[in-house]
Formats: C-alpha cells, sequence, structure tokens
C-alpha cells in the first residue's frame, strides 16, 4: 500500500483515506495495525477522514450499536487524533498552526468539556500540535 501512495504522491495525486473507527467486532489489535499503517505513511501525503460507525436501516449491520465519542477506546481517541495530526502537518501551512492550537483549545473550554468530559482532552491536545 505504501508504494501505491508513493507513486500516487509522485504524480501530485493525493488520496482521501476513510477510516470507519468503532465497527462490531473491532479489537484493539486492529486500532494498533493501522495506527502502524499511519506511522508508515508518515511522509506521504494523505488526507485522512476518521467516522464513527453507524448502521444504516438497510444493511447487515443495522442492529450493531452505533459508535459515539463516550464509548471511544483510548486506542481509538488515539487513532482519530493521530488522523487529524497527520493532515494539519501536511495540508496546513506551519505558518497557520498556532491558529488551530487556539481554535481547538477554546472550542474544548467551551463545548467538548462541558459535552464529553476531559476524556477528550488528550486526544484535542494531540492533533492539535499541543502534544507531540
Amino acid at each position: 500500500m505504501t508504494t501505491g501512495i508513493e507513486i500516487l504522491n509522485e504524480n501530485r495525486i493525493w488520496p482521501l483515506a476513510t477510516l470507519i473507527i468503532g465497527l462490531q467486532g473491532e479489537t484493539d489489535k486492529d486500532t494498533v495495525a493501522t495506527l502502524e499503517l499511519l506511522d508508515e505513511l508518515r511522509h506521504c501525503k494523505v488526507f485522512y477522514v476518521p467516522l464513527l460507525f453507524t448502521s444504516e436501516e438497510d444493511c447487515m449491520l443495522k442492529e450493531a450499536r452505533h459508535m459515539d465519542l463516550k464509548h471511544l477506546t483510548p486506542l481509538q481517541s488515539d487513532l482519530i487524533a493521530t488522523c487529524w495530526k497527520r493532515n494539519i502537518e501536511v495540508f496546513v501551512a506551519k505558518k497557520e498552526h498556532w491558529k488551530i492550537k487556539l481554535g481547538t483549545m477554546i472550542a474544548y473550554a467551551m463545548y467538548y468539556r462541558w459535552k464529553h468530559g476531559r476524556k477528550l482532552l488528550k486526544p484535542i491536545m494531540k492533533f492539535s500540535g499541543w502534544l507531540e
């Protein structure tokens, strides 16, 4: 997979990668494997879109529980934060990173802390650049 993405990047093509998080039966091992893949692709230009699993009415997983921020494991939270951190590193000019740092902390203080508690503080700080 890394070779294919490198070839796309050499031709100025930046793929979009949708990652569905919280599929029924997903394990920590699956999440770690995805984090390892992101690490292998760290030098490639890929835009990651981490999505929480939601079942649809006419699908075979329609009875499965929808994933939400409350039920994310720490590894799943780290996966989402890693995706957005990579997106920011690749697609946002360095001189603009301060805006993301400021904006995410304001959003956390005014909404996410109230809605989700301290659980999201570390992932938010990671993707915004406050934590490495």
